[in-house]
């Protein structure tokens, strides 16, 4: 155990931050996934429903009220004004906090047609935006963390508001007869009472609610943004606002169930960006293209292989997650996992579109999958019913990547002077085709579990078969999250 702490204390901090970063996000969506039984059986689906709309609508309008100031503008920002950290964080506050105000102003005027509009009740909507008005102190405060390689408070304070939110939230459910209401404002009020106490320690920090140059200088950066940031969130969440809007808040619930199951694959893609990426920017640097090239098309094997394990037990995972009235979600489990699997593409792809700062390419791909995803659900919804937005969103998430791709093998040709794409098209094609002919397959065997379980037998087969390979692949990944996180 001492050598161990000893090693523990010997690693940069850089490294020992994001292994902590990766943690925290790991207990969080840990926290939130393992409670899914719990609510699932304490609520209607048309109750569980409700918290599931809530929730898509809180993330498409957030881009409109908080611009989404603690992404990329934020760390950009931290470097520009390096003397004056604290007042550029409490003045990006306070220009969330003034446009929250307008929206908020706009919807007192025309309360009952956007009430009418999103489907959800006053009182709903009114803790929406005390939750718009706080979040934006949560999240600039966690990315200050992320850039200063601070991860003690933030994992404590991250893990504290998940718990409090479970706990808050059984506590008000089993009180309450308005059971859903009650875990929607539940869940708001945690995090309002989080946001409330950050947003007055950033201000006291900062002493800055508006500030001319921070303003102007974060508007230019991220409104040109926008587009790209609310298609990603359309993309991820209009399934379940179209779902309620023709089928009901029951199927919404079913939906979000598969949806929860499919983002079990987020925590490996997670794992895998944060040691990715700042590697892929160093070996861009060093023109190293062919191990780009050989990384990443093992990564696209390995994902696809967790994808394939996530289909295969669906059928157990759902009678896990939910009681028998949500069965259904059983097969919408693999469109969703699919189109998880093919989101590592788009983080590959985009990921030179980032690097050569071509925003004009990433606004347009992702407002193509967008509205293509909003075009088809409103004609397959009505005609087919609610499990069909599981296969419009995989082909959405399809076109978006090959979007990205063509784009990215553009900027090969300009930028590097290549003739091709960095990586390797046709392994990946292969990979990706033969995940896709897996899981069709594995499907036609969903009540028969004894098929499936072989399939299994099969692959931990091919697994100790290629052991070598794999554990190079893990030694591989384990020099990247060195390398890459020791030269952020």
């Amino acid at each position: 155990m001492n050598k161990l702490l000893d090693k523990y204390k010997k690693i940069p901090a850089p490294v020992k931050a994001g292994l902590w970063f990766f943690i925290c996000t790991v207990l969080q969506k840990g926290i939130v996934f393992l409670t899914v039984p719990i609510f699932t059986r304490l609520l209607t689906t048309e109750q569980y429903g409700l918290l599931t709309v809530y929730q898509s609508w809180m993330a498409i309008i957030s881009v409109f009220t908080t611009l989404n100031l603690s992404a990329g503008v934020f760390n950009n920002g931290m470097i520009k004004y390096p003397g004056q950290k604290n007042q550029f964080l409490s003045s990006l506050l306070g220009l969330s906090t003034t446009v929250t105000a307008v929206f908020f102003i706009v919807y007192l005027m025309f309360r009952q047609p956007i009430n009418t509009l999103i489907e959800l009740p006053t009182v709903l909507v009114l803790a929406m935006f005390l939750e718009l008005f706080m979040s934006p102190a949560l999240a600039l405060w966690s990315a200050k963390q992320r850039f200063s390689y601070k991860y003690r408070a933030m994992t404590a304070i991250t893990v504290t508001i998940s718990l409090a939110n479970v706990g808050v939230g059984l506590l008000a459910v089993s009180l309450a007869e308005e059971k859903g209401v009650a875990r929607v404002l539940s869940a708001a009020i945690v995090n309002i009472c989080a946001g409330l106490v950050l947003y007055v320690f950033n201000m006291i920090k900062g002493k800055t609610f508006f500030h001319k140059k921070y303003w102007k200088f974060a508007l230019a950066f991220n409104l040109p943004l926008i587009p790209h940031y609310l298609s990603v969130t359309i993309l991820n969440n209009s399934d379940r606002v179209m779902i309620n809007k023709f089928c009901g808040t029951g199927s919404a619930a079913i939906y979000g169930v598969a949806y929860s199951i499919g983002l079990m694959l987020n925590i490996v893609m997670t794992a895998i960006n944060s040691s990715y990426t700042p590697w892929f920017y160093q070996s861009m640097a060093q023109k190293e293209y062919q191990k780009i090239s050989k990384l990443v098309t093992a990564l696209v094997a390995l994902l696809g292989g967790v994808s394939l394990l996530l289909v295969t037990f669906a059928p157990e995972i759902i009678r896990i997650m939910a009681p028998a009235s949500y069965y259904e979600a059983v097969w919408l489990v693999p469109p969703i996992t699919l189109s998880m699997f093919i989101c590592l593409l788009y983080n590959v792809f985009a990921g030179l579109e980032f690097y050569f700062e071509k925003n004009i390419f990433i606004m347009i791909a992702s407002c193509l999958g967008a509205l293509l995803n909003i075009a088809l659900n409103s004609f397959v919804i009505p005609l087919w019913g609610y499990i069909a937005t599981g296969y419009t969103t995989l082909l959405c998430f399809i076109v978006w990547a090959f979007a990205h791709y063509i784009f990215s093998t553009s900027i090969c040709k300009k930028e590097l002077g290549l003739k091709k794409s960095i990586f390797n098209i046709k392994a990946i094609c292969f990979i990706v085709l033969g995940v896709f002919t897996a899981t069709a397959f594995i499907m036609l065997f969903y009540n028969l579990a004894i098929v499936r379980y072989l399939i299994v037998a099969v692959l931990c087969f091919v697994f100790i078969i290629k052991r070598k390979a794999l554990i190079h692949l893990i030694k591989q990944m384990k020099n990247v999250q060195n390398k890459g996180k020791g030269g952020e």
